[in-house]
């Protein structure tokens, strides 16, 4: 296992690159879907699973579920954590970006490649609803601008109280992060995040 800084892999049509971080094994054989190993993390002064996650490039509630014990949110220096960086890689063809909604992780297979390389995801907020099949990415954004769903800001508007724009434009305010992959399924997309 290795935490690679990965340049623009996934948006490689550009020639400005930006680097994003993910970790990358080499590809097992067919018959075998196990990559990656468990790990122990020793907590430093100020870490939460949030740095954690960030630091080992797993995801929040992966750290809850191997921690169950340890409150995410305070973890005192020298506390030991349970890193859970062992996958099953998603049954299936092994070419291209596969999601496991349930693990909540993104699989990449470049072409011409011997390597996998995997990142946290999240996707979307509990009760709403992801689609599940096969679809193509039409394009790819650079620094793209957000238009707010109506459903989206009047949800914002009840829970925090704030009367969100219409339109966000590229910045550290926008939701979608840097880059955004505009899927075949209207409406979603694989995109960055101003709030890992």
């Amino acid at each position: 296992m290795k935490r690679t800084r990965l340049l623009a892999l996934l948006f490689g049509a550009f020639t400005t690159l930006s680097t994003c971080f993910g970790l990358s094994f080499d590809r097992p054989a067919t018959h075998n879907a196990l990559i990656g190993n468990i790990q122990q993390a020793t907590a430093r002064e100020g870490d939460s699973f949030h740095t954690l996650g960030r630091r080992y490039d797993v995801g929040y509630y992966e750290l809850i579920e191997a921690n169950p014990e340890i409150n995410p949110n305070y973890l005192p220096a020298g506390t030991k954590v349970v890193v859970p960086s062992e996958y099953v890689l998603p049954p299936g063809e092994r070419k291209g970006i596969v999601i496991n909604l349930a693990e909540m992780r993104l699989y990449y297979y470049p072409k011409r490649s011997h390597l996998v390389y995997t990142f946290p995801i999240g996707i979307g907020r509990l009760g709403w609803k992801t689609p599940l099949g096969k679809t193509t990415i039409l394009r790819k954004v650079k620094h793209p601008t957000w238009y707010a769903p109506e459903s989206i800001r009047e949800y914002v508007k009840q829970v925090k109280g704030v009367e969100l724009p219409r339109v966000i434009k590229a910045g550290p305010n926008n939701p979608l992060g840097d880059y955004a992959l505009r899927l075949g399924l209207p409406g979603y997309l694989i995109h960055g995040t101003n709030e890992p």
